[in-house]
C-alpha cells in the first residue's frame, strides 16, 4: 500500500523508527547551536527516496499514465522514429503503448541507439506497429525515441517524482530504510 508522507512527517517517521524520537515530556532541552540532525536526515532521506525512483521495483512506487499528455514528433534523425517527451517530473519510463501497436515497447538505454538503429535497416528485425520499439535519449531522461512512428499514444507508464517535499512509496519501501550510519556516514563533528 502506498503511503505519503511531507518531509516533517517523513523525517519524524524515520527518527521513531530509528530509536531517535524524543520521548520525554517532562523534561526540556534547548540548544541554540550544533548541527541541525533533522535537516541532515531530511536531505539524506531525499537522496535515498530519489535512488528509490530511479532503481526500484516500479510496483513500488508513484507510477503514473501520462500517456494522454504525450505528443509524439515525427524525427528525421534517427530515420523512421517519433520523439516523445515526457514530463518533467518523470525520473524513469517504465513503458509506452503506441495507439494501435500490439504490445508495449520498454525503452532500451541511451547506449542501444546504434544497434536499434541497425535493427530498423533490417525488415525482417525492424520495429512494427506489433512490436515497437525505443531508446532513451542520451543525457535525458524525459525522452525517448519511439520506432515506428506513431501519432498518438494510448498509454506511457513512468515513474513520477511528487515533488521535493513528499515522499510516496510503498511500506515494503519502508522497511528498507538504511540506518542513519549509512545515510550520514559522517556527521559532522562540532569545534
Amino acid at each position: 500500500m502506498l503511503r505519503t508522507f511531507s518531509t516533517s512527517e517523513f523525517v519524524a517517521y524515520y527518527r521513531q523508527q530509528s530509536g531517535l524520537a524524543v520521548t520525554g515530556s517532562d523534561c526540556s532541552i534547548e540548544v541554540t547551536d550544533g548541527i541541525a540532525v533533522d535537516g541532515l536526515i531530511a536531505d539524506a532521506l531525499r537522496r535515498w527516496y530519489a535512488e528509490q525512483l530511479d532503481t526500484a521495483d516500479p510496483r513500488l512506487l508513484p507510477v503514473s499514465d501520462v500517456g494522454p499528455t504525450l505528443r509524439p514528433t515525427a524525427y528525421a534523425v534517427p530515420e523512421g522514429a517519433c520523439r516523445l517527451v515526457f514530463p518533467a517530473s518523470t525520473r524513469r519510463i517504465i513503458f509506452v503503448q503506441p495507439e494501435s501497436t500490439g504490445a508495449p515497447a520498454v525503452p532500451h538505454p541511451a547506449d542501444a541507439l546504434d544497434e536499434v538503429l541497425r535493427m530498423q535497416d533490417n525488415p525482417y528485425t525492424a520495429a512494427t506497429a506489433a512490436e515497437p520499439e525505443a531508446v532513451a535519449v542520451a543525457g535525458s531522461r524525459t525522452e525517448i525515441y519511439l520506432w515506428p512512428t506513431v501519432t498518438s499514444i494510448a498509454s506511457a507508464m513512468a515513474v513520477i517524482d511528487p515533488g521535493s517535499d513528499t515522499f510516496v512509496l510503498d511500506e515494503i519501501l519502508l522497511s528498507r530504510l538504511p540506518a542513519l550510519s549509512q545515510i550520514i556516514p559522517h556527521l559532522p563533528t562540532p569545534i
